[in-house]
């Protein structure tokens, strides 16, 4: 945890926020912090900043702090830039890629059934709005960072539509160019768009939909990756090109 990430209904009054037990057990347990102590803190999408230790609830182990805001003003990541669109996945892999694209300041990911999508997936406890800001914030405390991205679940591939902006389109897949190969086409004035499929693959038909809407296939390894894993082999790379001189 780089940052303890403070939230709306933890704040008690007079710049006072009452840590929930989670962070009070870092704060007590990891950083080892006493009444007095500081460390790096921020209000969730507002403001950057430090924390310091005015009370600890001994009986209960909890946490008070007194924040000081340093910065209302936060600075975008390398690939803010990037939008995620990506098949519905298993629940552990759903907060795996959460925590990936909080911590890289990615501001939109998206979630939708394709035609091998394992439906009973959207039965988890993952999708209630309480439990996705959970996995938000476990990505922005490694990150450093406050904004959180936004994560919305749609009913189908063809709502994606209605989501699309101008820019770059790619879809992962496995036998295709590499994407380290495409630095001359990047425009990086505009965003990029990613999709990811299921654990089974696109069917022709999906890839079919995908590339009328102007998405061209591309791979980032010659092995079969595991979702969350070919995401971050993604954005690594495209990190790598948007830093490369022209």
């Amino acid at each position: 945890m780089n940052r303890i990430i403070l939230e709306e209904s933890e704040y008690d009054g007079d710049l006072i926020y009452r840590l929930d037990s989670r962070k009070s057990n870092h704060v007590l347990k990891i950083l080892k912090a006493n009444i007095g102590d500081q460390f790096k803190a921020g209000v969730l999408n507002s403001s950057l900043g430090v924390a310091t230790v005015s009370k600890i609830d001994q009986d209960n182990r909890l946490v008070s702090i007194h924040y000081r805001a340093e910065t209302n003003i936060l600075p975008k990541a390398c690939l803010f830039g990037l939008r995620v669109f990506s098949s519905i996945q298993r629940p552990q892999t759903v907060k795996k890629m959460i925590h990936l694209c909080a911590n890289c300041g990615i501001p939109e990911l998206f979630f939708f059934p394709a035609e091998k999508s394992e439906f009973s997936y959207l039965n988890s406890s993952i999708w209630s709005e309480r439990n996705l800001l959970d996995e938000i914030i476990l990505g922005l405390e490694q990150g450093g960072r406050v904004v959180a991205p936004k994560i919305q679940v749609l009913k189908n591939k063809y709502k994606i539509k209605e989501h699309l902006t101008s820019g770059n389109r790619f879809l992962l897949d496995f036998n295709s160019k590499y994407l380290t190969n495409l630095l001359q086409d990047f425009d990086f004035k505009n965003t990029v768009q990613i999709v990811l499929g299921p654990e089974s693959g696109f069917i022709d038909e999906d890839i079919l939909f995908f590339q009328t809407l102007g998405f061209e296939k591309i791979t980032v390894s010659e092995n079969i990756l595991r979702s969350e894993v070919a995401l971050s082999f993604f954005l690594a790379q495209f990190e790598l090109l948007k830093s490369c001189p022209t």
